[in-house]
């Protein structure tokens, strides 16, 4: 393959990848709002649709990293930085290169965000089930050393 094409075939998947970026930075929004709502099918089905555009998106990652491979470049961003300092990439290339990078810390940002908010969540239902159940929200049924049950009886709620 010959250079003009192999940008060809470079800037296809960036463009692809940022198509699938741009999903995914809604999705995530999505997720972030099912996740404020605290409505459960809301959630399921953002987080459904993200895994969906995730696996399209990883096609385009997947073949980029293929071409960078097949160039002796490493994977990833560091391939794609190396791809477009070694082939003197055209300035469209390195704009929608830009954008990617751009892209692809914004959806970082989102995830980590959607995480904080989902442990959050989870750490407000155990302390609420604490309160309901009289048992230290510390306490885990599976964990390495569960408390030793003596029945219902040892519950608040088992007592009533």
């Amino acid at each position: 393959m010959e250079k003009a094409q192999q940008i060809r075939a470079f800037q296809a998947t960036v463009d692809a990848s940022i198509h699938g970026l741009e999903s995914l930075v809604r999705m995530l929004e999505k997720e972030q709002q099912a996740l404020a709502s605290n409505n459960p099918e809301f959630l399921e089905q953002a987080v459904k649709e993200k895994l969906d555009v995730i696996q399209e998106l990883s096609h385009s990652i997947a073949a980029r990293n293929e071409l960078q491979h097949s160039l002796q470049l490493p994977e990833g961003l560091e391939g794609g930085r190396a791809f477009l300092e070694t082939f003197k990439a055209p300035e469209k290339v390195m704009t929608v290169w830009q954008k990617l990078t751009d892209l692809s810390k914004q959806v970082v940002k989102l995830n980590n965000m959607n995480g904080q908010m989902a442990n959050e969540g989870a750490r407000s239902t155990r302390q609420a089930l604490s309160i309901l159940t009289g048992r230290s929200a510390d306490e885990d049924t599976y964990s390495a050393n569960p408390r030793k049950r003596k029945g219902l009886s040892s519950y608040d709620l088992g007592k009533a």
